[in-house]
């Protein structure tokens, strides 16, 4: 079998590429379903570390949405609040499969006031954080 053209080959990728991308709601779904698990579970390192993969990989398989909303969590799991690890971890879920589900895959006005209450909600946990750990000093 005579070897692939430079032709050949991009073809070849490009059908991979586009394959994956039709399988990613898919693997959205479990990962999302991962994700629960290891919130349910508490093991905040685990989120985290998955939070972190889907902020980078959504956006680059057509579903910038969902990385917005996992670069959330992320900054959510990074503020060292766990006492509202859990409601963080189980807002940005639903958040993430609602997107999922409506096939929302950009932001859009109606998305953007959720993604700035998202931030607000993060900056919340940061700000009691910076208090808890204050007080722990102080005492």
């Amino acid at each position: 079998m005579p070897p692939m053209t430079r032709d050949q080959a991009i073809a070849r990728a490009d059908a991979m590429l586009e394959s994956v991308f039709a399988d990613y709601p898919k693997h959205l779904e479990a990962t999302f379903t991962e994700m629960a698990a290891l919130a349910a579970a508490e093991n905040w390192d685990a989120l985290h570390v998955a939070a972190h993969d889907l902020k980078g990989q959504a956006g680059t398989c057509g579903w910038p949405i969902i990385g917005l909303v996992a670069r959330s969590l992320d900054a959510a799991l990074k503020t060292g609040d766990e006492a509202h690890f859990p409601d963080a971890a189980k807002v940005h879920l639903a958040c993430m499969r609602l997107c999922l589900g409506a096939s929302i895959q950009s932001p859009n006005p109606a998305i953007e006031k959720f993604l700035q209450e998202l931030d607000d909600l993060v900056a919340r946990m940061g700000r009691h954080a910076e208090k808890a750990e204050a007080t722990a000093k102080g005492t």
